[in-house]
């Protein structure tokens, strides 16, 4: 498999030749038979990028591999795709502040929340009216 747990930043063409020399030391393959399994083990997506019914020899599929190695790696559902977005993540404190001032309208206790209220959760009262019986976006206000 392209990018399983033994090689999971490889690239397209080194997947290729890792798959190409364990493919060679199980048994004798046809040619066609060597890019079927190469592409066996890779992405669903490559068989977007590459239409193997034209290419008849393994230096084919690696040719075209190398030429659309951008394209390979980073294509939708790509493992590296999650590499990238969870080393680009950031983390926001979002919540109770000191300082959040008085409730601009009356306190609204008669308005309730459909599920938990904040006050059964333990979060902070509606900064619109500061009632702690229903949340934000449930206040008249």
């Amino acid at each position: 498999m392209y990018r399983d747990l033994s090689a999971p930043r490889e690239k397209p063409s080194e997947y290729y030749i890792r798959k190409l020399k364990l493919l060679h030391t199980a048994e004798s393959y046809t040619e066609t038979e060597l890019i079927l399994a190469i592409m066996e083990g890779a992405p669903k997506y490559w068989h977007l990028v590459i239409d193997t019914s034209t290419l008849l020899h393994t230096v084919d599929l690696q040719d075209k591999i190398i030429y659309h190695e951008d394209a390979l790696m980073y294509g939708p559902g790509s493992s590296s795709d999650g590499f990238e977005r969870l080393e680009k993540s950031h983390a926001h404190l979002v919540g109770f502040h000191k300082d959040l001032g008085k409730p601009l309208f009356p306190r609204d206790d008669k308005t309730l929340a459909k599920g938990k209220s904040p006050e059964e959760k333990g979060a902070r009262p509606c900064q619109h009216c500061g009632s702690s019986k229903h949340w934000d976006n449930e206040c008249r206000y």
